[in-house]
C-alpha cells in the first residue's frame, strides 16, 4: 500500500481567512462567501459544541482554499455590514 503522507490536495491547502468571537459571525461569513462562489468552512474551536468555553480562546475561523484566500479578502473589505447604504 502506498503511502498518501504529504501529497499535497489537488484543490490547495486550506488557510486561515479570519477569525471572529462567535459562531453566528463566522456562519454569516462562511454564507456570504458561499453566495459568492467561494468555498469556505469553520474551525469553531469549541469541539463541535462539547465545550463551548474553550471557543473563548481560538474563537471561531473561517477557512478558505488557498486559491481563493485574496478574492475572499477583497469580498469580506467590500461587504462591510455597518456601511450605510447609498442612493446611486
Amino acid at each position: 500500500m502506498q503511502e498518501m503522507r504529504g501529497v499535497p490536495r489537488p484543490e490547495g491547502r486550506i488557510v486561515e481567512l479570519a477569525r471572529f468571537p462567535t459562531r453566528f459571525e463566522a456562519d454569516v461569513v462562511i454564507s456570504l462567501l458561499e453566495t459568492n462562489g467561494i468555498r469556505a468552512t469553520a474551525d469553531y474551536g469549541d469541539g463541535n459544541g462539547w465545550l463551548p468555553h474553550m471557543g473563548l480562546y481560538q474563537g471561531a475561523r473561517v477557512l478558505v482554499l488557498d486559491d481563493d484566500l485574496e478574492p475572499a479578502r477583497l469580498l469580506l473589505r467590500s461587504a462591510d455590514p455597518l456601511e450605510e447604504p447609498t442612493d446611486n
